[in-house]
């Protein structure tokens, strides 16, 4: 190999090195950094609900979600995953928040998963929800809807008011100081974690 043919081996391995870092720069700054809410935890976190992970765990994610929501179906592996990474640290709880004039299916959907909560079933629904087609879910699970199942669910409806929440999915992380942050995506809560 020549000595121009090692020089530009170099430089082309210098640039593809410069573009990693670039890339790797790029994928950290992608989203807004979490924003601190005006509100504590006992504001978001409902200890009536049921929680994915270890019920003592110093941090709480809360998702306030919609069933019908592309990101929301998107963001259900991501939060999958990072409650799996750290079940110690980290506990789950998704609360309704149905958009119901872009959504149509998203109320019945999130009846069909309060009353699910109310036969200790939340988790499997919830996960059937995300993971087949809406539509059929629906059509096997909404015959028997429990009438406590509506206001659950117009608990969780209140509680977005309050927060005034405009968007779902909407990611809060509980941190255990009371503190309260928003998300952009889950993946952010590794920050503190």
């Amino acid at each position: 190999m020549q000595k121009r043919d090692k020089i530009l081996l170099s430089i082309g391995a210098l640039e593809c090195l410069l573009v990693l870092v670039w890339l790797h720069f790029k994928a950290q700054t992608a989203f807004p950094p979490p924003k601190p809410l005006p509100v504590s935890a006992t504001d978001v976190f409902d200890p009536k609900a049921p929680v994915l992970g270890n019920p003592r765990a110093p941090f709480t994610l809360v998702e306030f979600g919609d069933y019908e929501c592309p990101a929301c179906r998107y963001m259900y592996a991501q939060v999958e995953r990072l409650c799996r990474s750290h079940a110690d640290r980290l506990r789950f709880q998704f609360r309704q928040f149905p958009l119901t004039e872009i959504h149509p299916l998203a109320y019945r959907a999130a009846l069909v998963a309060e009353t699910a909560r109310l036969q200790g079933r939340f988790w499997q629904v919830h996960a059937l929800l995300y993971q087949q087609p809406l539509e059929q879910t629906l059509a096997k699970l909404s015959q028997k809807i429990d009438p406590r199942a509506k206001k659950l669910l117009a608990e969780d409806i209140a509680a977005t008011n309050r927060l005034k929440l405009n968007h779902t999915p909407t990611f809060l992380l509980c941190l255990p100081d009371g503190r309260v942050l928003s998300l952009t995506v889950p993946q952010q809560a590794e920050t503190y974690l």
